[in-house]
C-alpha cells in the first residue's frame, strides 16, 4: 500500500502538471472560440443579407420576366403599327400630288374670277348706257309736254266742237317721233347688253353654239325685265294712240268720237313720261348701285383668293416637304422594328433562363442562411462549453493539486504508520452505502402519464362542447345563471366522468402512483378547468372559439415539457410555457404519480380557473344570440 500511495502520489503530481497544461491549451481553446462565436455572427448576418438580397434579385427578375413578356407583346404591336404607319405615310404621299393638282386648279379659278369682274365690269357700263338713253332729254320733255298741250287744246276744242284741222296731223308726228324713242331705248338696251356681254373673256372662252344661245337670249329678252315690259307697254299705246289717230283722220270729222279719245290719249302719254321716269330711277339707284357692289366683292375676293392660294401653295409645298420627311422615316422606323422584335425576343429568353434558376439560387441562399445560423448557433455553444470547459479545467486543476498535496502528505503520513490487514480494509472500504429511490418512474409509460392524460383530458373537453354546443334543445334561458346552471349540469357531468374514466382506465393499465387519491383529485380538477374554458371560449366564440381551442392546444404540446425538457425548447415556447394550463397540470400529476405530492399551489391555481371560468358563463345573456 505504501508502494501503491508513492506512485498515486507521483501519479497526481502528473495529473496536476497535465492539467496545468490543458487549463492553458483550454484557455487558448475558448478565446479562438469566441473568436469564431463572435466571426459566425457577422457570416450568419452576411448570410441573411445574401439571402434577403437574393431574394429581391429573384423577385425582380420575377418582375422584369413579366414585364419581359409584356415587352415582347408590345414590340410585336410596335412592329404591325410602325409598318401601318409606312403604308399610311406612303398613302400620304401619294396622295399629296392629288392635293397638289386641286390647289393649282383653285389659282387657275382665280383666273376665271378675274374675267367674271371684267364682265361685270361692262355689264355696269352697259346699265349706265341704259340709263342715259332712259333719262329723257329736254326737247323730248318738251315734245312731251307739248304733246299733252295739245291734247289738252284739243280737248278743249273738241269739247268746244271746234279743232284745228291740222291738230291731229301734229299729234300724230309727235306720237311717232316719241313711239321711235321708246323703241330705240329698248333696242339701245339690248345692243348695250349684247356688246357687254360679248366684250368679256368669258363669253370669248365659249363655244359658238354657246355664244348664239347667250345672243338669241338676249335679242328675247327685249320683251323681258320690269324694264322691257314698261317699253314694250309704253310703245304699244303709243302705237294705239297713233292707230287710232290714223283711224281718226278719215273721219275727223266725227268730233263726238274724238271727245272721248283724247282724254286717254293724254293719259297715256302721262303714263309713258312717269314709266321712262321711273325706268330711269331704277337703273340709276338700284340696278348700278348693286352692279358697283358686285363689282367691288369680286375684286376683294378676287384679292383674298390670290393671297390665300399663294399662302396655300407655299404651305402645301412645306407640307409635301414634311410628308416627305415623315414617309422616309416611317420607312427606316419599319426596317429598324425587327431588330428591336428580336432583341426583345433575347431579352425575354433571357429572362425565362434567369427566372428558371431563380428558385435554385434562392434554395441555395437559403440552406447558406441556415447553415451559418447553425454554425452560429454551433460556435456559440462552443464558445459557452470552452468557457465551460477553462472553469472545469481550473477547477480540475486546482484540485489536481490540492489532490497531489494531500497525496504527498498521505505519502509522507503513510511510510510513518502501520501498514496492518485491519487498516488496509478500514482504508480500502471507508463506509457503507445504501440506495433509496424517491422516485416512482420505473418506465417511460410512467413518465409520460401524466402528458398523455392532460391531453386526452383537454380534448375530451373540445370535442363534448363542439357536439353539445350551447344545448340539445336549443331553447333559450331566462337567466344567465339558469345558463350557468344548464352548463354545469351537463358539461361538469362530462368533466367529472371523463376525469374518473382517464383515472381508472390508467390504473387498470397498472399505473401505481405515490399518492392515488391526490392523483384523482388532480385529474378531477384538470378535468374541470379544461370543461370550463373550453365552454367559455366555444360558446362565446363559435366556430372561432373551436379554432382558438386548437392552436391552444398545439401551443400546449409544444411548451408544457411533456416530452422533453423545456430547456431544450426554443426561446418563445419557454416565454410561453408559463401562461397556459397545461404546464401546471403535467406538474401536479408528476408530484402525484412520482414525486412527493405538494400540489396545493397547482390545484388553487385550477380551482381559481374553475371558479372564474364558470362565473363568466353567466354574463352570456346579455348578448343577442343567447337571449
Amino acid at each position: 500500500m505504501k508502494s501503491g500511495m508513492k506512485e498515486a502520489s507521483d501519479g497526481s503530481n502528473k495529473l496536476a502538471d497535465g492539467t496545468s497544461s490543458a487549463l492553458n491549451g483550454s484557455k487558448e481553446l475558448s478565446s479562438n472560440l469566441n473568436t469564431l462565436s463572435s466571426s459566425s455572427l457577422t457570416f450568419t448576418d452576411g448570410a441573411n443579407n445574401l439571402n434577403s438580397g437574393l431574394n429581391k434579385y429573384v423577385s425582380g427578375v420575377n418582375q422584369a420576366a413579366n414585364g419581359g413578356q409584356q415587352l415582347s407583346s408590345g414590340a410585336d404591336q410596335f412592329v404591325s403599327g410602325t409598318q401601318q404607319l409606312a403604308a399610311g405615310t406612303q398613302t400620304l404621299a401619294d396622295k399629296s400630288k392629288e392635293l397638289s393638282a386641286g390647289i393649282s386648279q383653285i389659282s387657275q379659278g382665280s383666273e376665271a374670277v378675274s374675267q367674271l369682274q371684267s364682265g361685270v365690269q361692262q355689264l355696269s357700263e352697259g346699265l349706265s348706257q341704259l340709263a342715259q338713253k332712259t333719262t329723257l332729254s329736254e326737247t323730248q320733255q318738251q315734245n312731251i309736254s307739248a304733246v299733252q298741250n295739245g291734247l289738252t287744246e284739243l280737248n278743249q276744242e273738241l269739247q268746244k266742237n271746234t279743232i284745228d284741222p291740222n291738230l291731229a296731223a301734229n299729234i300724230q308726228n309727235n306720237l311717232k317721233g316719241l313711239g321711235a324713242t321708246v323703241t330705240n331705248l329698248a333696242n339701245d338696251q339690248v345692243v348695250a347688253s349684247k356688246a357687254a356681254v360679248e366684250s368679256t373673256e368669258t363669253f370669248k372662252t365659249l363655244s359658238e353654239s354657246q355664244k348664239t344661245d347667250i345672243r338669241n337670249a338676249l335679242d328675247n329678252s327685249v320683251g323681258a325685265g320690269a324694264v322691257q315690259t314698261d317699253l314694250l307697254s309704253l310703245n304699244k299705246n303709243i302705237k294705239g294712240v297713233q292707230d287710232s289717230l290714223t283711224s281718226l283722220l278719215p273721219m275727223f270729222g266725227k268730233i263726238a268720237d274724238l271727245k272721248t279719245l283724247v282724254p286717254g290719249a293724254s293719259q297715256i302719254i302721262a303714263d309713258l313720261s312717269g314709266g321712262l321716269n321711273e325706268v330711269n330711277t331704277n337703273v340709276n339707284t338700284k340696278f348700278i348701285p348693286g352692279i358697283n357692289q358686285l363689282n367691288a366683292g369680286l375684286t376683294n375676293f378676287n384679292d383674298q383668293l390670290t393671297s390665300g392660294s399663294q399662302k396655300l401653295t407655299s404651305g402645301f409645298a412645306q407640307y409635301a416637304d414634311g410628308v416627305n420627311q415623315a414617309n422616309a422615316g416611317a420607312q427606316q422606323l419599319a426596317s429598324k422594328s425587327k431588330d428591336l422584335q428580336s432583341g426583345t425576343m433575347q431579352l425575354v429568353s433571357g429572362l425565362s433562363q434567369l427566372q428558371a434558376n431563380g428558385s435554385t439560387l434562392t434554395s441555395g441562399s437559403n440552406q447558406l442562411a441556415g447553415g451559418a445560423q447553425q454554425i452560429s448557433s454551433g460556435s456559440q455553444q462552443l464558445a459557452n462549453g470552452g468557457s465551460s470547459l477553462t472553469s472545469g479545467l481550473g477547477t480540475l486543476n486546482t484540485g489536481a493539486n490540492n489532490l497531489s498535496t494531500a497525496l504527498t502528505k498521505a505519502d509522507d503520513t503513510l511510510s510513518s504508520t502501520n501498514n496492518s490487514n485491519e487498516n488496509a480494509k478500514k482504508v480500502a472500504a471507508p463506509l457503507k452505502l445504501k440506495h433509496t429511490d424517491h422516485d416512482n418512474v420505473p418506465e417511460n409509460g410512467a413518465g409520460m402519464t401524466p402528458y398523455m392524460i392532460n391531453v386526452a383530458l383537454f380534448i375530451g373537453a373540445l370535442a363534448t362542447n363542439v357536439v353539445i354546443g350551447i344545448g340539445f334543445s336549443g331553447e333559450k334561458w331566462k337567466s344567465g345563471r339558469e345558463f350557468m346552471l344548464a352548463k354545469i349540469g351537463t358539461n361538469g357531468l362530462v368533466a367529472l366522468l371523463q376525469g374518473i374514466i382517464v383515472w381508472g382506465a390508467v390504473a387498470l393499465l397498472g399505473l401505481r402512483p405515490n399518492h392515488l387519491w391526490e392523483m384523482l383529485l388532480s385529474v378531477l380538477l384538470i378535468s374541470f378547468a379544461y370543461m370550463a374554458i373550453n365552454t367559455f371560449f366555444l360558446t362565446a366564440l363559435g366556430k372561432i372559439g373551436e379554432f382558438f381551442m386548437i392552436v391552444v392546444l398545439v401551443l400546449q404540446l409544444a411548451t408544457s415539457a411533456g416530452t422533453y425538457p423545456l430547456q431544450l425548447a426554443p426561446k418563445i415556447y419557454q416565454v410561453i410555457s408559463p401562461w397556459l394550463p397545461m404546464t401546471y397540470g403535467l406538474k401536479m400529476l408528476r408530484e402525484t404519480i412520482g414525486l412527493n405530492g405538494a400540489i396545493l399551489p397547482e390545484a388553487i391555481l385550477f380551482v381559481v380557473i374553475i371558479a372564474l371560468f364558470t362565473f363568466m358563463l353567466s354574463f352570456f345573456k346579455k348578448f343577442s344570440r343567447f337571449a
